[in-house]
């Protein structure tokens, strides 16, 4: 499973995701989501000449959208340190 989603960035280095639904990934940051990603990965992104599944398409891979964080309240908060590992909770489910 580590490895489907090995080359998703970690959401909690990029704080003006709390505020806004993209950011531009620096070239650095780039660079270390690709060394992650896996040859399947890559395929489907098109960044693989082997047995490729994707369509063309013109994207920027520095632009990461679709990704703003969740600003869960306390009563939320509350509610989910309560749950024991695969108990569902019951309310949001």
């Amino acid at each position: 499973m580590g490895e489907a989603i090995a080359d998703l960035p970690d959401l909690d280095d990029f704080p003006e995701l709390k505020t806004n639904d993209e950011v531009l990934l620096t070239e650095s940051q780039l660079l270390q989501l690709e060394e992650k990603t896996s040859f399947y990965a890559q395929m489907l992104w098109g960044l693989s000449e082997d047995n490729n599944f994707s369509y063309p398409r013109l994207w920027n891979p520095q632009l990461l959208t679709s990704s703003m964080r969740t600003q869960h309240n306390e009563n939320s908060i509350s509610r989910f340190a309560e749950m024991l590992p695969n108990q569902r909770e019951p309310i949001s489910h």
